[in-house]
This record gives C-alpha cells, structure tokens and sequence, in this order.
C-alpha cells in the first residue's frame, strides 16, 4: 500500500502545531501546585487576520489556538483530498492539479465549510466525556478522527483509480482487437 507523503505531511503538521496547545491546559495537579492556570497560548495577530479571512470567522471572535490547529489540520486534508480527486481529471497533472486544489479549497474554506467541518469534528468529540476534560487529548483525539478520514478517503480514491486503469486497459484492448 502507498502512502501519501502529503498526508504524512498533514499529519506530522497537525501533531507539531498541537504540542503547543499544552499550555492552553492546567491539569488538576498543576492547579492544586501553583493554584494558577497556565498561561493560553495565543494565535499572532498576522495569523489570525488571516484566518479571519480564510476560515471565514467572526471579527470579533477569540480565536483558540487549538481551534486554529484543528482548522489548518482540516485545511490540509481537504486539500490533500481535493487534489487527489483533481488529479482524475486528464487536463490538471503536476502543478497544475495543486493550484486547482489550493483554488478549490480556499473556495471551500472562505464559503464557511471548513469551520463548519472544523465545529462539527470538535463537538463530536464532546461526545466522550474523557476527553473533554483534557483539551489536548481531545486535540489528539480530533486530529485522528481527520487523520483516519483523510486516510480512508485516500485509499478510496487509490482504489478506485486502480479500477478505471484497468477498464481503460480492457477498452484500449477491445478496441485494438476491432482495428485488426
């Protein structure tokens, strides 16, 4: 089975950028030691003008850093996605696929889909109370659930890309077996 160095990538990125959001939590014994809460990690003001932007988010909404995490994960795989689903297209091939999937996605992402995505992943995991009350395992938790859709859909599209090469290949035999 072939994996997608992309969504190596996408994956690695998403367990990175989640490492910080450590310090977003104060674990019971953290808070019984010190009797404060750990600092919050903030987003820098540049990225969160900018996903303001991409993401299509309030104006005057805070922005979580683990929330930002969780959106450029869901970024990332539906990029992955689309230019793989791209890519079955005979006139998108090399770079050309990548800029019609940045193009696709950022459609996506500016229309509201991704926060959506993003709020529906992030409130499926409150479904399991062990995880809500640990802000980072329900990040870890919630970049699997991505990981594991992202993953599946891929070897999805791996499959199927398989079965329309091989039909192209009987076809381009029938019809050779036709000219003769």
């Amino acid at each position: 089975m072939k994996i997608n160095k992309g969504f190596l990538i996408c994956l690695f990125l998403g367990i990175l950028l989640s490492s910080f959001v450590v310090a977003q939590d104060a674990t019971p014994i953290q808070q019984q030691a010190t009797q404060a809460q750990a600092p919050q990690v903030a987003v820098p003001q540049e990225l969160k003008d900018a996903a303001r932007f991409i993401f299509n988010l309030d104006a005057g909404a805070e922005i979580e850093f683990s929330f930002f995490v969780i959106l450029v994960v869901i970024f990332l795989g539906i990029l992955l996605l689309v230019t793989e689903i791209v890519s079955f297209m005979s006139f998108f091939e090399g770079g050309s696929r990548w800029l019609a999937g940045i193009v696709i996605t950022l459609l996506v992402s500016v229309s509201g889909g991704l926060k959506q995505a993003a709020n529906f992943i992030w409130g499926f995991a409150d479904i399991f109370k062990a995880v809500d009350k640990w802000g980072i395992v329900k990040l870890f938790f919630v970049i699997l659930i991505i990981a594991i859709l992202v993953f599946g859909v891929i070897i999805l599209l791996e499959m199927l890309r398989k079965k329309v090469r091989k039909e192209e290949r009987h076809w381009l035999g029938f019809n050779l077996k036709f000219r003769k």
